[in-house]
């Protein structure tokens, strides 16, 4: 039963994990931005 539906989860897992990397990285650039521009 799970190993039917793995390769889903796996595709879901990367997907999740690939969308919070670029949040991420986009809120820490957004973060240095704007400390440098307060600074």
């Amino acid at each position: 039963m799970y190993r039917t539906r793995e390769p889903v989860g796996v595709s879901l897992h990367i997907t999740f994990a690939y969308s919070a990397s670029c949040r991420l990285t986009l809120a820490r650039t957004a973060a240095a931005g704007m400390g440098a521009s307060v600074s």
